[in-house]
């Protein structure tokens, strides 16, 4: 089973968005996006606010983030 960071990855890809696209709708870096794909969660100053992305990120995309 993939990764929560693989399936945002390959599902944003799939949808022809880009890392910048995604980090201006989520109003993030875009090297923060690419540390959500890859779970690389220490890039993160606040990791509390971690899930709330991961949330938001899921939600653009329109996946389930249970």
């Amino acid at each position: 089973m993939p990764s929560v960071g693989e399936q945002l990855r390959t599902t944003r890809e799939e949808q022809g968005k880009s890392l910048e696209d995604i980090g201006g709708e989520l109003k993030i870096r875009t090297n923060h996006v690419l540390a959500l794909e890859e779970g690389d969660f220490d890039k993160f100053d606040a990791p509390l606010f971690v899930r709330g992305f991961v949330r938001s990120y899921c939600r653009i995309l329109k996946i389930d983030s249970a």
